[in-house]
C-alpha cells in the first residue's frame, strides 16, 4: 500500500462549478499548469501541475459526478487571478501519472541521486 497525503488549500463553488485552489507564495504562470502528456509530468518539471492534478484526482475519487476546475492563485502574480490546470480528463491523466510514477519509484534497478542544482528554502536549517 502506498499512501499519498496532501492538503487542499481551498474548495469553493463558482457559478455552479467546484473549484480546487492551491495558493502559492511564489510566482506561478499559465505554462506551469500546461502540459502535453504524462511524460512531461514524469520528467519533473511540472511539479505545480502534478500537485493540482493529484488534488483533482483525490477530489473526483470522492465525487465523480462533480464538474470541477483546479488551479493556483499565485500571491506573487495576484493580478492573474485563478490560473486553471489545462487538462480536461483529470481522472485518467492523474491515474496514468500515478501508475507510471509508482512503477518508476519501485524499480530497484534505478539509482537515485541528489540534484546538486536544487534550491531549498532559505529559512530552513
Amino acid at each position: 500500500t502506498i499512501k499519498i497525503k496532501g492538503v487542499i488549500d481551498r474548495i469553493e463553488k463558482v457559478n455552479g462549478k467546484t473549484r480546487i485552489i492551491d495558493y502559492k507564495t511564489g510566482k506561478t504562470v499559465l505554462r506551469d499548469l500546461t502540459f502535453k502528456d504524462t511524460d512531461v509530468l514524469l520528467a519533473g518539471n511540472k511539479e505545480k501541475a502534478v500537485q493540482v492534478l493529484l488534488y483533482s484526482l483525490a477530489y473526483l475519487t470522492k465525487d465523480k459526478s462533480e464538474d470541477i476546475e483546479a488551479g493556483i492563485i499565485s500571491l506573487r502574480n495576484i493580478s492573474s487571478g485563478f490560473i486553471a490546470l489545462k487538462e480536461e480528463n483529470k481522472v485518467d491523466v492523474g491515474r496514468n501519472f500515478l501508475s507510471a510514477a509508482i512503477t518508476i519509484l519501485l524499480n530497484k534497478e534505478l539509482i537515485y541521486e541528489h540534484n546538486r542544482n536544487s534550491t531549498y528554502c532559505n529559512f530552513c536549517n
